[in-house]
């Protein structure tokens, strides 16, 4: 936007609650999912996702295979598919879980720090060839007492792939931070390198800027996406300063 807004973006910040298309700061897909989840109808159970991994968790998926369905992706992202490939990649989709998951209890027995990490071959693939990622944790779609933080990388034409899935306790910098590093401890036993990542979008959430500084470093660059952005300059824009003195 060569940093600059145009008329929609300041007419959009100007709106006042009374004004017609000011949005619904709670949320109306927000509070449908949260309504469903709460009678717990609709949304991720958990017990029955963790079922689920178990099943799609095969035994022999070793280090090699997962390495063969790896090399096979590869060559078709780069466009030498071998005829073997087809048959090889049917397995792509395997979950690979975190062979180190993080998970606790109090004395009482009560659940105080979990992060376990989800991936798979074609998730694994889409990772190792992106240079941006796009990092996310939500509680609306999980009827338990935990979070799902996602992984996704952002392609040159800035659609997402899926890299990473897990579940956490909460949005708190060391869950999260503990999820990346289990979620990177996967790939590199694939005897894979992993990425350079240049640049890394969220929410603007605390807990996800310090995990990410920590897990990657501080030389990567960390911004928000365009919704937080302009929800953020909205929300601190003096109610009595004028929009042309604001920009």
């Amino acid at each position: 936007m060569r940093g600059k807004y145009g008329t929609r973006e300041r007419n959009w910040l100007d709106l006042k609650e009374t004004d017609d298309g000011y949005p619904n700061v709670r949320g109306n897909v927000r509070n449908l999912v949260t309504s469903l989840t709460k009678r717990k109808l609709y949304g991720l159970k958990l017990y029955p996702f963790l079922r689920k991994v178990r099943e799609l968790t095969q035994e022999g998926d070793d280090v090699g295979h997962v390495r063969e369905i790896l090399d096979a992706l590869q060559r078709a992202e780069d466009g030498h598919t071998l005829p073997e490939d087809a048959a090889i990649m049917d397995r792509a989709n395997i979950c690979l879980p975190s062979r180190t998951p993080k998970v606790s209890t109090d004395d009482q027995g009560l659940l105080q720090e979990l992060a376990v990490a989800f991936t798979s071959p074609a998730m694994i693939s889409n990772y190792v060839n992106a240079r941006q990622i796009a990092i996310d944790c939500t509680f609306n779609v999980i009827a338990a007492d935990c979070a799902i933080l996602t992984v996704s990388a952002i392609t040159a034409e800035g659609s997402a792939k899926p890299a990473m899935m897990a579940i956490v306790r909460s949005e708190n910098q060391e869950s999260v931070a503990e999820a990346l590093r289990q979620f990177h401890e996967i790939v590199t036993s694939t005897g894979l390198a992993l990425p350079n990542i240049e640049r890394i979008v969220q929410d603007g959430s605390e807990a996800l800027h310090n995990a990410v500084k920590r897990v990657f470093g501080c030389d990567t660059i960390i911004t928000s996406c365009f919704f937080h952005c302009m929800q953020a300059l909205k929300r601190h824009k003096p109610s009595q300063l004028e929009l042309s003195i604001w920009w």
